[in-house]
């Protein structure tokens, strides 16, 4: 009984064995509650997390989290989940030690005694990590409130994605629309064309109507003036002028069926013009084609070298930080080759749906850089929050790392010329020749510019010049090779 009492007091008198006898404390019940428990929610867990709480190693200023009600904000159940999926418990387990020291006969007995309570702890540690993780996952899973966050997150992203169709639906009502009033205007305009041909047609029939009345009238005229043998001679040379004037008319008439035939021969030829200047159009630019893919895909290998040696400064993603501690649990102490086997989960699940190869190559973590991160989560360093890393599994992260994807895209935007827009261009430059142009050699890019209208600006005209100086320059180096 002395001796008893004696151990008893040397347990309350040191602080240390005093922590140690209170984390193997008979009277804790450890349960943890099926996952088809009937109840209420928070009567079944907020007691077990409440007696859990006093092994934590932190402390927080405001203290432990509790589990706290159904009406509480989003806010504040992220604060709870995010400290208890961050929970390192103090519970050591020495005073559960089957083998005394004290009583080892010699220091070899002792060291083999020490190894064997050592692995009991360990064992002991394991197992109490695994019921609390299983506590706090499976308390997760059966919140109520997560369940509402995750309903109201749910319609939001419906109410945006109506709210998307709609606008494009409105949008296309509002082209429909411009198209039927183009097509009206269209309409309209061929109609008020078709009765102007007819006005003209009737004028030119009435004028030639009046004019064969007028010389009739004349003939008549001068008929009853001049008879008589005497005025033959008159009346012969006046009946002449007419008929030459009757000519005359004639080939006014054919002269202008002669003209418009004329019109039709040169817009034939314009076809024939546009369509060999086209084609050889079509080929330059092939050509340019070829050449710019080469250079482009040049600038791209370079781009993923520079990209490739900055590999190691890409932060890790919330994807990729879920993904490790899913990994670890994964593969837990013990396992051969553990890092390895997680750093080669990160890679192949860690990236995001739409995600490139070239990226996927540069994203790849080694199992140093797991290692580390690994350690900065266990103290501390990167703390985020366990609920939003969950989510981030099931929805895009619309980041776009700014190393790699967007200056790719930057890289393979050029301006692309039509064959009847390179047609255009040389024309302009035929039309409006750089000697008439010394004085102010910005006002003749001006006048060339405004020949495309809209679709092309002063920029663009100026760099598509120097694009073919530059093609025309390469090409007669290489032919003078």
């Amino acid at each position: 009984m002395y001796s008893g009492i004696q151990k008893a007091w040397e347990v309350l008198g040191d602080s240390e064995k005093r922590a140690q006898w209170d984390s193997v404390d008979p009277a804790y019940d450890d349960e943890i509650p099926p996952l088809n428990a009937k109840g209420d929610f928070f009567d079944l867990y907020a007691t077990l997390f409440h007696k859990t709480s006093r092994f934590s190693t932190i402390i927080p200023s405001g203290g432990v989290p509790k589990l706290g009600s159904i009406d509480d904000p989003k806010e504040k159940v992220e604060e709870f989940y995010s400290f208890w999926f961050h929970f390192q418990s103090n519970r050591s387990f020495e005073a559960l030690d089957e083998d005394d020291l004290e009583s080892a006969s010699c220091r070899e007995e002792r060291r083999w005694l020490d190894r064997k309570n050592k692995a009991a702890r360990t064992k002991r540690k394991k197992e109490d990590n695994a019921r609390i993780n299983k506590l706090i996952e499976q308390a997760f899973k059966l919140d109520p409130r997560i369940k509402k966050f995750k309903e109201e997150e749910k319609i939001r992203k419906e109410e945006k994605k109506q709210k998307k169709l709609e606008e494009i639906e409105k949008k296309e009502q509002e082209k429909k629309k411009k198209l039927e009033e183009l097509e009206h205007m269209e309409q309209l305009k061929l109609k008020e064309e078709r009765v102007q041909k007819e006005v003209l047609k009737k004028e030119k029939e009435l004028l030639k109507k009046n004019i064969k009345k007028e010389k009739k009238t004349i003939k008549n005229l001068l008929k009853n003036l001049l008879d008589g043998e005497e005025n033959q001679d008159k009346l012969e040379i006046i009946l002449n002028a007419i008929v030459e004037i009757e000519d005359f008319v004639k080939f006014r008439e054919t002269l202008e069926k002669f003209e418009n035939n004329r019109s039709k021969l040169n817009s034939v030829f314009d076809e024939k013009y546009y369509e060999i200047t086209k084609s050889i159009s079509n080929l330059k630019m092939e050509e340019e084609k070829i050449q710019m893919e080469k250079e482009l895909k040049q600038k791209e290998d370079k781009l993923y070298e520079e990209n490739l040696r900055k590999m190691k400064s890409l932060p890790w993603t919330a994807k990729e930080t879920a993904t490790l501690i899913k990994a670890v649990k994964l593969f837990p102490g013990g396992v051969q080759e553990r890092w390895d086997k997680i750093a080669e989960y990160i890679n192949l699940h860690g990236g995001e749906d739409d995600e490139t190869e070239a990226y996927k190559k540069m994203r790849e973590r080694t199992s140093n850089e797991c290692i580390q991160h690994q350690k900065a989560i266990q103290q501390g360093g990167v703390i985020q929050d366990r609920s939003k890393l969950q989510q981030d599994f099931k929805k895009k992260d619309d980041k776009v790392n700014p190393s790699m994807p967007k200056k790719l895209e930057e890289e393979k935007k050029t301006t692309i010329w039509t064959p009847q827009e390179q047609i255009i261009l040389e024309n302009s430059l035929r039309k409006y020749p750089a000697n008439l142009f010394k004085s102010d050699p910005s006002e003749r890019w001006k006048k060339i510019a405004a020949e495309f209208g809209d679709s092309k600006n002063l920029k663009e005209v100026k760099l598509r010049v120097k694009e073919l100086q530059d093609l025309i320059k390469k090409k007669k180096e290489l032919s003078g090779k």
